[in-house]
C-alpha cells in the first residue's frame, strides 16, 4: 500500500464484527467498522486531526475493509 498506510484488525468482545484500524506506522489514523445493525462506521483518531490523506489510498483501504467486514 502506498504512503505507508495499512489495516490492522481489532476484535472487541462486545461487538459482533471486528474493527479495522487504518495505521500510518504505529499511529492509528481512523477506524472502520460494521455495527451490530449492519451499518458501516468511520471515525478519526483525534490525534491525527488536520492530517491530509491521499483520497485514493483512503478509498482503497475503505473498500478493502468493507470487503473484509462483509465476509465476516
Amino acid at each position: 500500500m502506498r504512503h505507508g498506510l495499512r489495516l490492522r484488525r481489532f476484535s472487541p468482545i462486545d461487538r459482533n464484527y471486528p474493527i479495522y484500524e487504518v495505521l500510518d506506522g504505529r499511529d492509528i489514523l481512523l477506524s472502520i467498522a460494521r455495527t451490530d445493525a449492519g451499518d458501516y462506521e468511520l471515525w478519526f483518531n483525534p490525534v491525527s486531526t488536520g492530517r491530509v490523506l491521499p483520497l485514493e489510498s483512503v478509498t482503497q483501504l475503505i473498500a478493502e475493509a468493507k470487503r473484509l467486514l462483509t465476509e465476516e
